[in-house]
């Protein structure tokens, strides 16, 4: 049975300033489609594997297991995984030199 996904209020809200940014920017809608799939395809793959990338919780100070997916080169979210509920939050999406570490 595969796990639900719950995305943040946090995780809509970073990913609509992401994209404002770029369209202010003027950003081909080519690299921005590209961008959201790519968000989409490895969201949809945690219902499967859930525990598939690294749990970094030491790394950043966690108190609770806590992973982190990254997009591309620049971007990545913290997820957690509820094994008991069988769902997997979904952080706010950072570009990684701009790293908040609230979760």
């Amino acid at each position: 049975m595969d796990y639900q996904i719950s995305y943040s209020k946090e995780f809509a809200s970073s990913l609509k300033q992401i994209l404002i940014s770029w369209r202010e920017l003027q950003v081909e809608e080519t690299t921005i489609d590209r961008f959201i799939g790519d968000i989409y395809h490895v969201v949809d793959s945690l219902r499967t594997f859930p525990l598939r990338f690294e749990d970094v919780s030491n790394k950043y100070g966690f108190d609770r297991a806590t992973r982190r997916c990254l997009i591309g080169k620049k971007y990545a979210f913290f997820y957690r995984v509820d094994e008991e509920k069988r769902v997997v939050l979904i952080g706010k999406l950072y570009n990684q030199s701009q790293f908040e570490l609230k979760f």
